[in-house]
């Protein structure tokens, strides 16, 4: 009598093969559909800080300091992104010196358009990888073909419905990049390989400063080598920066952090303590930032910020050492990757709530790994996203009912506390039997 044996799953080289066909095909259809349509304001940013290095005023990258961050660039901006194909709404930078004065010499060989539909296809390639780091991170290395396109449709179709993800893409925004260094660090990091892993997020941490805590839990989670790595790399990278740009253009940098860390903003796209905390307690102090400045045009949407008292930020910085010294506890306590790689959902998610500004595309990690709680759950747990991604859009439906109406313009930070609920029941209950099994 023959026994037949149960078809093997696929090799870990055939998964990641798998996923790389998807992010190809994600990337040229990208490209393919929005290309050159995309309006890529976020990288525009980038692109004007680049054109004033290749002019000779890298002074003038930033914008002019002013006591609250009103997300507002020099006026001559303005009329330069006319010039670029891009009138209307303009951002200011706000990276490091480094990445313009890398940027500089590009913006005379190509044009902008071209430069923007580059990165699309690039950065939509990237968000379709991030679901194999998700697998990996959990310790999931190679599921069953099936389970893998199944948790790909399902992370991708949370990217989707997070509203600012979609709006991340199409602006061009560097944090899609950042994200996915974050998430390849902490599967790097997961898989003992902590020189890439330092490596990676050290750039990300240099690109932008909200990974930085990421690396600070690696040092109390038996991640020390790649913590050590990630830090090197983030302080070489700010020495070549302050060594090219020069001393007063990195104070100003500070200067303008500093300006966005005394300032609350709220806005539809935006998810954080100090969105939820404004509108409960100093509503009536809230300053309107129309889209458009009135030197420009006229314009009906913008956004709202107001400024933090000092005992506002003191307790939100207390509550992000809380969160770290919980989530460093929780990390060191648990071994099997699956319920660690909830818990870095939820610390992910916490860190963005708590810290400042909060744009919902600062969840991109947490987002990506938020269908790993139906590996940890069951079946049952297909539900559990349901509520995170209602709230996330419910202020942009039609009109609420009168009871529910005082919560549309925070639906979006209710959203993630919510979600930050569902990572950390998830990775406390009990594990099912008839799980994958982690591979490692």
């Amino acid at each position: 009598m023959t026994r037949t044996m149960p078809t093997p799953d696929p090799s870990p080289r055939r998964s990641v093969a798998l996923h790389l066909a998807l992010a190809a095909l994600c990337a040229l259809a990208a490209t393919r559909v929005l290309g050159f349509a995309a309006p890529s304001r976020d990288l525009m940013a980038l692109w004007l800080a680049a054109q004033e290095v290749a002019a000779g005023t890298p002074d003038r990258i930033y914008a002019p300091l002013e006591p609250l961050f009103t997300m507002r660039p020099a006026m001559d901006w303005y009329a330069r992104a006319e010039v670029l194909g891009r009138p209307g709404q303009v951002y200011p930078y706000l990276y490091p010196p480094l990445w313009a004065h890398l940027l500089a010499p590009l913006t005379g060989q190509i044009g902008f358009a071209n430069f923007a539909a580059a990165v699309l296809g690039v950065q939509a390639g990237l968000l379709a990888l991030m679901p194999m780091l998700a697998l990996r991170l959990a310790g999931l290395v190679a599921p069953p073909a099936r389970a893998q396109i199944l948790f790909w449709i399902g992370a991708v179709a949370a990217l989707i419905l997070s509203h600012g993800v979609p709006i991340a893409l199409t602006q061009g925004q560097p944090q899609i990049t950042v994200a996915f260094l974050t998430l390849l660090a902490l599967e790097r990091a997961a898989a003992g390989r902590p020189l890439s892993a330092g490596l990676c997020m050290g750039v990300a941490i240099a690109l932008k400063l909200t990974p930085l805590p990421l690396a600070l839990l690696w040092c109390v989670t038996g991640q020390g080598r790649a913590a050590g790595i990630a830090l090197a790399t983030a302080a070489a990278l700010a020495l070549v920066s302050i060594a090219w740009a020069g001393w007063p253009v990195h104070a100003l940098f500070l200067a303008h952090l500093q300006a966005i860390n005394a300032t609350a903003i709220s806005s539809m796209v935006v998810a954080s303590f100090d969105q939820l905390w404004g509108s409960l307690c100093c509503s009536d102090l809230a300053q309107k930032i129309p889209d458009l400045p009135p030197e420009i045009g006229t314009s009906t949407t913008g956004w709202f910020i107001l400024p933090k008292s000092a005992l506002w930020a003191g307790a939100q910085k207390l509550a992000i050492v809380i969160a770290l010294a919980g989530f460093g506890w929780a990390l060191h306590r648990k071994t099997d990757p699956l319920p660690r790689a909830l818990l870095w959902g939820a610390a992910i998610a916490t860190l963005a709530f708590l810290g400042p500004i909060g744009w919902l595309y600062y969840y991109l990690v947490s987002l990506v790994l938020l269908p790993l709680v139906v590996p940890a759950l069951g079946l049952r747990a297909l539900l559990l996203p349901g509520p995170v991604l209602l709230l996330i859009n419910l202020g942009r439906g039609p009109a609420l009912p009168g009871w529910l109406s005082p919560f549309a313009h925070v639906s979006t930070s209710l959203a993630m506390l919510v979600m930050i609920a569902v990572f950390l029941w998830a990775a406390f209950r009990p594990l099912p039997q008839n799980r994958i099994p982690p591979m490692q």
